[in-house]
């Protein structure tokens, strides 16, 4: 069975944390769900930086990652990965580690002990298609410096912020020495492939939902495709400053926009 990569952002133990974007907050419970699902199924729990290493798990495994480096990762999804003897990615900006709700580099070298990936999210969380060539390099090399330098392991995996991506990041990331992309599309993980899916777990994400992706069945990967491109579509036709404006009147959100 080609494994999924499981996409997610801030996990909530009680009432919704600060600095968490609702619609991508998991609960604590839910995620402990989610996870035994994949257990149950006799799935490994894996980062992707893990299955690139061993292609032998493609077959038996279940990808974890999160973006943006909300510190309910190191509080509430470390432990519980660790408990169920897992691992994930964690895609971090340099620029917030250290700053309010997020992750400080002392507690993401604790998650690199732990057997965790610890991967760029970009130095700041700007959107690369609104980036200049040059803006893309240094989003790519600082913060890919900045995380070895601080952590002493080595960056080879890039997640694009909200998922927005074109060829020149592609291109720029193989420069900078990434070996591989982990984007907001829908699909399987395959080994070898320099573009990895992910599958966006969200806070109204049915368990059902979920196990599906886990267990292949393919009709809910088509739905979840179907809907990647419409929002896909609508980006790329409002622009993406008109497009989160959209989506908070949609979601009733304030502040800041997309996750991802």
């Amino acid at each position: 069975m080609t494994p999924v990569v499981l996409m997610y952002h801030a996990l909530v133990a009680g009432e919704l944390v600060p600095g968490a974007d609702p619609h991508y907050s998991v609960s604590e419970s839910n995620f402990r769900q989610q996870l035994q699902l994949a257990k149950d199924a006799r799935l490994r729990l894996a980062s992707v930086r893990d299955l690139m290493s061993h292609p032998e798990w493609e077959n038996a495994s279940v990808g974890i990652t999160f973006d943006d480096g909300h510190i309910s990762n190191f509080e509430v999804g470390v432990p519980l990965l660790v408990e169920l003897q897992g691992s994930a990615d964690f895609f971090v900006n340099p620029s917030t580690v250290g700053t309010t709700n997020h992750v400080s580099w002392s507690a993401l070298r604790d998650m690199s002990l732990a057997g965790m990936s610890i991967q760029s999210h970009g130095y700041t969380h700007r959107y690369f298609d609104d980036l200049a060539p040059e803006e893309i390099r240094s989003e790519l090399r600082n913060s890919k410096l900045a995380i070895e330098d601080q952590l002493g392991t080595q960056v080879t995996l890039f997640a694009p912020p909200g998922g927005r991506i074109d060829d020149r990041v592609h291109e720029a990331a193989r420069e900078c020495g990434y070996q591989g992309v982990c984007t907001s599309r829908p699909g399987r993980y395959r080994a070898s492939s320099w573009i990895v899916p992910r599958m966006a777990v969200l806070a109204e994400s049915p368990l059902g939902k979920v196990e599906d992706w886990i267990l292949g069945r393919e009709p809910s990967m088509t739905i979840a495709r179907s809907r990647y491109w419409i929002a896909y579509g609508m980006k790329r036709a409002l622009g993406n400053s008109a497009y989160e404006q959209f989506r908070r009147l949609v979601l009733g959100l304030s502040g800041r926009g997309s996750r991802g």
